[in-house]
């Protein structure tokens, strides 16, 4: 926070939980939905000298993420492909490949009441996303 009010050169922040299975540390239980939730929040709320708190689908989970806009969460990540696809290539949520299109991010953010906007890799606004 410290460096960022020195600063202003963290374009965001982006609050990663750290998942036990296939550590050492595997018989720890790995956070819930509220944790994840609650860090965004207390994220948005400690580090107000950030423009952008990411909510990393690949991570929380569609729902999760979706709910995270409301916990102060103004940025849905996803690596797009060339055919349009938000990919990774792991999700915990599913423990597998996921990907989702444009256009379901276009509607997960619409539906959570928000304006989808396509920004390039430093948050300029690139165009207003429709469905």
């Amino acid at each position: 926070r410290e460096q960022q009010d020195k600063t202003g050169g963290f374009q965001c922040f982006i609050p990663l939980a750290f998942y036990p299975p296939g550590t050492a540390l595997s018989s720890l239980p790995g956070p819930d939905a509220i944790d994840n939730l609650k860090t965004i929040a207390i994220s948005r709320l400690m580090l107000d000298n950030f423009d952008h708190i990411k909510a990393y689908w690949v991570m929380l989970g569609k729902q999760t993420a979706q709910t995270a806009l409301h916990y102060g969460a103004n940025d849905l990540d996803g690596t797009i492909t060339d055919g349009g696809e938000l990919t990774h290539s792991y999700s915990v949520e599913s423990n597998n490949e996921v990907k989702m299109s444009k256009q379901e991010i276009i509607e997960m953010i619409e539906r959570a009441g928000f304006e989808a906007v396509e920004r390039d890799t430093v948050y300029n606004r690139v165009e207003r996303m429709e469905v």
